[in-house]
């Protein structure tokens, strides 16, 4: 599965040397449906969404032929809550993986801990440049964007 701008990121981190980064940010929104019951007072049927966005690196192939390198990173998360409106900035944070073949992996992690959250979803490329796939009862969407190259002392 071949998804242009994925492609053209990973390849963009992949240059990057001790003095010289070619960073890329990740935008990755979350969607969990939750099925809800108006005359239930206790099924409250709030739907989980949750934005979350920062740079991630690019991390070599390590171990056994047929391991391939990824993007990854820690981003930072916002997220609705019954108690406020809009989406702060949420306690947790969302480490993420993302593979040129469309494989995204993500888990939320709470004081460095992770949750029992992790998911891997074999996404399919939008327009050349969007990730989408769904998992249970959610769906994801992973857009990259390259940042203008960083160099440092030579």
């Amino acid at each position: 599965m071949a998804c242009t701008e994925i492609g053209n990121a990973i390849d963009w981190a992949m240059q990057t040397k001790p003095n010289d980064l070619f960073p890329v940010t990740a935008f990755v929104t979350r969607h969990q449906g939750i099925l809800s019951k108006p005359a239930d007072p206790l099924a409250k049927g709030l739907d989980f969404c949750s934005y979350a966005s920062g740079r991630v690196a690019y991390v070599a192939p390590v171990g056994p032929i047929g391991v391939v390198g990824h993007l990854e990173g820690n981003l930072t998360q916002f997220e609705n809550s019954s108690s406020a409106s809009g989406m702060p900035q949420s306690s947790t944070t969302l480490t993420v993986k993302i593979f040129s073949d469309g494989t995204v992996i993500f888990q939320d992690f709470l004081n460095g801990k992770p949750i029992p959250s992790a998911q891997t979803v074999k996404a399919s490329c939008v327009g050349g440049v969007l990730l989408t796939g769904s998992y249970n009862n959610g769906v994801v969407v992973v857009g990259l964007r390259r940042e203008q190259e960083e160099k440092g002392p030579p």
